[in-house]
């Protein structure tokens, strides 16, 4: 595209500038420095306007093309004029294809800058939902063990009462029984002998492992 605008443009000067005395062919370039302007922003712009300038001062100096039956004196405010029309036209273009490139550029980065924080933020709440997850499950089976953990200590309490109940009425049968015959001192010493025995089996029992 650039090569093209080159040819065009290098044709362009040379028809309105060199070829005859015919005013209106100016105009011609026009159309290739608003391309220059539009395509290539201010660089672009900037290196037309000083080709096209460079070949109205040559055909001007040498009173070629549209200065060909004007004076000297009234060259010089009508290259000024072509300068003027040329410059401003071309620049204020560029200028304004620039900062809007520039600002396509910054709304963008912006949108890219949204949408990376989007994402973050998304992660982030995707990672915080899971750890909840996790969390929520790690309390379901901490709960779960610990109602068990209740349950069976609930029925190991249960059976202790159970154990000391029957125990107790276990003594009481032995004191009833032993009562009917002996003396008291033979009473208390069978007594004392059959307590005695019940707790060593619960030793052996406990020191076998054989809570349940």
């Amino acid at each position: 595209e650039g090569l093209t605008l080159v040819v065009g443009l290098a044709a362009a000067i040379a028809w309105a500038f060199y070829s005859g005395p015919h005013v209106p062919r100016v105009y011609v370039v026009f159309p290739f420095l608003l391309w220059a302007a539009v395509r290539f922003g201010a660089h672009g712009a900037c290196l037309a306007v000083l080709a096209t300038l460079a070949s109205a001062i040559a055909s001007a100096s040498t009173a070629e093309g549209p200065f060909t039956f004007l004076q000297a004196i009234e060259r010089v405010p009508a290259l000024q004029t072509l300068s003027a029309m040329v410059a401003l036209s071309t620049f204020f273009l560029a200028f304004t294809i620039e900062d809007f490139w520039r600002a396509t550029a910054r709304l963008k980065a912006e949108v890219d800058e949204h949408g990376a924080t989007t994402a973050q933020l998304r992660a982030a709440k995707d990672q915080l939902e899971r750890r909840n997850s996790e969390l929520d499950d790690i309390v379901a089976e901490r709960t779960g063990d610990l109602r068990h953990t209740l349950a069976r200590n609930e029925v190991l309490l249960q059976e202790i009462y159970h154990r000391v109940k029957n125990s107790l009425q276990m003594i009481s049968g032995i004191i009833s029984l032993q009562g009917r015959t002996g003396t008291a001192q033979d009473l208390s010493t069978k007594v004392t002998a059959q307590i005695g025995a019940i707790s060593a089996t619960y030793d052996i029992m406990h020191r076998a492992g054989a809570v349940e």
